[in-house]
C-alpha cells in the first residue's frame, strides 16, 4: 500500500524549504528595520541594490551574533 502523506511530504519538501528561507530573509530584514528604526520595503523600493546591501548587512550581523 502507498502512503499518500509520505508522497505529499516529499513533493512539498523543496517548496517548504524555499518558503522557510524566504520567511527567514523577511524576518531578518524586519529585524534590521527595527534596529535602524526605519521600515524598508523591497517591494516599494526600486533600488534592489540597496536591498541586497541590506541583506548582506543583516546576514553579517546575524553571523556576528552567533559567533559572540
Amino acid at each position: 500500500m502507498h502512503n499518500k502523506t509520505e508522497e505529499t511530504n516529499t513533493f512539498y519538501q523543496p517548496i517548504i524549504s524555499v518558503a522557510k528561507k524566504i520567511i527567514g530573509i523577511e524576518s531578518l530584514a524586519r529585524g534590521l528595520d527595527k534596529l535602524k528604526g526605519t521600515v524598508i520595503s523591497p517591494l516599494e523600493s526600486n533600488k534592489t541594490e540597496d536591498f541586497d546591501d541590506l541583506l548582506v548587512e543583516v546576514v553579517n550581523k546575524q553571523e556576528n551574533r552567533v559567533k559572540h
